[in-house]
């Protein structure tokens, strides 16, 4: 048998196996033999069948034939691997089914996807400083104001509906009958029949603010201005041009809306009872105090994780790596089962998430595709950074971290301990150990002084700090501190620790 094998684009190995006809026909008797010993011919004991009737009970000789290739390919395949030392991390492609012809040597051809090679740069001259941040007086006063609402009433009040109440409603909707007569309190004195329900809800509460999307169409909130408790109106609109149902969309409706309720909203107000009630404090002041406090560390969380995204991606822009499209599509599927996990949490079915999107799952996967890269090319930039710096995870520093976790829990120390050691949950741990170890070592060497200055000191002359950030990805940081309160998406670390390995062993290893 004669093995070539040829790396190609795509972190890819082609492999061409070319088998002697000898072995081809060998491989086709074995066959033979092997389906006539479990082929029941009637009047003929098992193995004893004339061949010509073998090959009629299976469906005629290019069965057996088809079979014994089938069985040559696995074989061949297999030992091809072993003698090209090709060590494959996904399922072979084959260009096309190769061709058999008897007493001409049989050739496979097959693209199999390999572990990529990464070729670092020079990440020893990465230089990065993190963001100094602060919260802002701003951002305090906002959050407050914030709990402030949180904190609101809303009572009843018998006066006509102003933009910003609160209202409970009866509203019917139907498309195909529009008034063609009104009358001087808006209702409709003339309208033509039939038509399709659209809307039917009964003491819906409903928000009116007319500068906020509508809930049922536009013009919907400026038709209640005005309506008192108890009255009723109905009057004419047009649905959305994004309706979900394409087939109303853009339509004539007519509304009936009769008033149950008008609420209007009453603020607390800020002192130090109000302090108390929020736990934030027993004054304004330490509230103040307290809320500054959780949004500092809020931004500092937030600062480092872009400083330790940027120093990963400065490592990934000096490397090259040829990234196999398999890796991608693992990293994929585990972003798209993250995904359906959290939607059954919120009891949302993967059918509606698709419908609400307005996307088929295969332009979600395509969605995906960039920030899956970016993930497994991290991945693969740190886990060639741990192997040339020698740095390791230990099952001790594994188990170590167990125990932390578990003595936060009390009494339940042992089940959470027991939880926490099976293999899924140490691979994760073990995950979060080597992020942590690899980001550690690459901010030691970005925090160094820059070469120049790095010889300025040793020639005994004073360098001034540097405090501007050092890269565009760390200067972007410092808007977090003009900014309120949001979460953000998954950093760099949530990125990582999932990681995207061939073999499914932990990066570790």
């Amino acid at each position: 048998m004669k093995v070539t094998a040829e790396k190609i684009p795509g972190s890819q190995v082609l492999l061409k196996i070319e088998i002697p006809p000898e072995k081809v026909a060998q491989a086709i008797d074995k066959t033979y033999r092997d389906i006539s010993r479990r082929v029941k011919v009637p009047g003929f004991r098992p193995g004893r069948a004339p061949r010509a009737l073998i090959e009629r009970y299976v469906g005629g000789p290019e069965v057996i034939q088809q079979e014994g290739i089938d069985r040559l390919i696995d074989d061949s395949y297999r030992q091809a691997l072993r003698e090209a030392d090709v060590h494959p991390i996904g399922e072979p492609d084959l260009s096309e089914r190769p061709e058999f012809h008897p007493g001409e040597p049989l050739v496979i051809e097959a693209s199999i996807p390999v572990t990529p090679t990464v070729e670092l740069g020079d990440y020893h001259s990465i230089r990065l400083q993190p963001v100094a941040v602060e919260a802002t007086p701003r951002q305090v006063n906002e959050f407050i104001d914030s709990l402030i609402e949180s904190h609101a009433e809303w009572l009843p009040v018998q006066r006509g509906i102003q933009n910003g109440d609160r209202v409970v409603i009866d509203v019917e909707g139907v498309v195909g009958t529009v008034p063609t007569l009104f009358g001087p309190g808006g209702e409709a004195l003339l309208r033509t029949p039939g038509g399709r329900e659209v809307y039917n809800v009964k003491n819906h509460e409903h928000l009116v603010n007319i500068q906020n999307p509508p809930e049922f169409a536009p013009g919907f909130d400026e038709e209640l201005i005005g309506l008192l408790p108890g009255s009723e109106k109905t009057f004419g609109l047009t649905l959305p041009v994004d309706f979900p149902d394409a087939e109303l969309a853009n339509q004539s409706i007519v509304f009936t809306v009769k008033v149950h309720e008008v609420k209007e909203k009453h603020l607390p107000e800020l002192n130090d009872e109000f302090a108390k009630k929020v736990q934030g404090g027993d004054t304004v002041e330490e509230l103040r105090e307290n809320v500054r406090r959780e949004i500092q560390n809020r931004l500092e969380t937030e600062a480092r994780a872009l400083y330790e995204d940027a120093l990963v991606d400065a490592v990934v822009s000096r490397s090259t790596i040829d990234l196999p499209d398999v890796m991608v599509q693992r990293q994929i599927d585990s972003l798209i089962e993250d995904l359906k996990a959290d939607l059954a949490r919120q009891r949302v079915s993967w059918s509606d998430y698709l419908q609400a999107r307005r996307k088929t799952e295969e332009q979600i996967r395509e969605d995906m595709r960039a920030p899956a890269e970016k993930t497994v090319k991290s991945y693969l930039v740190m886990r060639e950074i741990a192997k040339r710096e020698n740095l390791q995870v230990e099952p001790e520093e594994v188990n170590a971290a167990i125990n932390l976790t578990a003595s936060q829990f009390g009494s339940a120390r042992n089940i959470i301990r027991e939880r926490l050691s099976t293999r899924d949950q140490r691979d994760r741990i073990e995950g979060r150990l080597f992020y942590r170890k690899v980001i550690d070592f690459l901010d030691q060497i970005a925090q160094q002084p820059a070469p120049a200055e790095a010889n300025k000191e040793e020639a005994g002359e004073s360098v001034a700090t540097q405090n501007a950030p050092a890269s565009a990805h760390a200067s972007e940081a410092a808007p977090l501190a003009d900014q309120p309160a949001s979460a953000e998406p998954a950093t760099a670390e949530t990125a990582t620790t999932s990681s995207p390995t061939e073999t499914g062993e932990s990066p570790a290893r």
